[in-house]
């Protein structure tokens, strides 16, 4: 299964503190089997992860104020690895089948393929 650790970081001395680990099958987590790449929202609240797993997605966390995450969605498709727009607008996600664009709803994190 895949699987990756959140921690937080002393903005003081960089010292790390683990947060909790996000599993794929544990929490509604799906097609996150091998989380490759990850890009967080220009504001921070979002987390996308490209998963190149066999039956891997391009997941969607929401991301709190203590960088604790909560499972959203996930998106279909293998793909090893995921970009976001500085602007925040639009996700490209790559993999063997090509780059996906997305375009990006900042309020709810949603992605829309275009």
């Amino acid at each position: 299964h895949g699987s990756f650790g959140v921690f937080a970081r002393d903005s003081g001395d960089g010292s790390l503190t683990f947060l909790e680990r996000q599993r794929n099958g544990i929490g509604g987590i799906t097609g996150m089997t091998a989380p490759a790449s990850f890009a967080l929202s220009p504001d921070g609240a979002w987390l996308y992860v490209a998963s190149s797993g066999n039956s891997g997605a391009t997941t969607i966390f929401t991301r709190a104020a203590d960088g604790r995450l909560t499972y959203s969605a996930s998106v279909a498709g293998r793909k090893q690895f995921v970009v976001m727009s500085p602007d925040g607008l639009f996700v490209y996600a790559g993999g063997v089948d090509g780059v996906t664009t997305y375009s990006r709803n900042p309020a709810t994190g949603m992605l829309t393929q275009i």
